[in-house]
């Protein structure tokens, strides 16, 4: 039976040591428009330029931790043909930690941190997009982390967190329901934000909070809202590791 290149790549992990040899490389260009010049007097001509970054990965490394690149590269698209792709709808920033992650296996920043709140998010859509099911999950436990360390404390962030849960449109929606949690387990973010998340926060929010309050066992908290132990349930499975992400 003929593999798939998705499947080859997945067969061997790459290691450092093999970073001693001369190693295939592809390119990552991220293109990020320019804003178009404005003026109060009188209108001016809006520029095509933008800006790029470029990402030079080694293949073998990136191919293995996301099918989405794999299937480019070693297809018969253009990027296979040229070994290099265009994102223009990537913040670069963002992309950068992508690129950290294939190499470390850390969701980190640039100064070598956990990002923030709404970043982690952000690094999930990534991971959904590019397939790199383990990063979604290590984004997973970042914010299950942060927002475990910030419950009782109004969250700044978290109503941009909610707006991006809100948004995405699977089904299955781990962040839209570590959103609802937070919101049934601490009572300074659910009356600071009761008013401001979307729609599709609030409501499963208001109906879990109900089944707390008719609740035959009052030892046993319903599933939607209890937080300990919910950070693996959370996790995307990863078909190409058997479920281990």
């Amino acid at each position: 039976m003929a593999s798939t290149a998705a499947t080859e790549a997945k067969k061997k992990p790459p290691t450092f040591s093999s970073l001693s040899i001369s190693q295939t490389t592809v390119t990552v260009l991220i293109k990020t428009p320019s804003k178009p010049p404005t003026s109060n007097v009188f209108p001016l001509k809006s520029s095509s330029s933008a800006a790029e970054h470029k990402f030079v990965i080694h293949k073998d490394f990136i191919c293995y931790h996301s099918p989405f690149f794999s299937a480019a590269f070693n297809g018969n698209f253009e990027e296979g043909r040229t070994q290099t792709m265009t994102l223009v709808d990537v913040d670069p920033v963002l992309f950068a930690i992508v690129v950290n992650w294939i190499y470390s296996k850390v969701v980190a920043n640039e100064k070598e941190e956990r990002p923030d709140l709404v970043t982690c998010a952000k690094i999930w859509l990534l991971g959904d997009r590019f397939l790199m099911r383990s990063m979604q999950n290590e984004a997973i436990k970042h914010i299950h982390a942060y927002l475990g360390a910030a419950r009782g404390v109004e969250l700044v962030e978290f109503g941009e967190f909610c707006t991006i849960a809100a948004a995405i449109k699977h089904e299955d929606n781990p962040l839209a329901r570590i959103a609802v949690i937070m919101m049934c387990w601490s009572k300074k973010t659910f009356d600071a934000w009761v008013d401001r998340v979307p729609y599709s926060i609030f409501l499963p929010a208001a109906k879990a909070l109900r089944k707390c309050r008719e609740k035959v066992d009052p030892y046993k908290m319903p599933d939607e809202v209890c937080w300990e132990g919910i950070v693996e349930k959370l996790f995307v499975k990863d078909e190409t590791d058997k479920g281990k992400a």
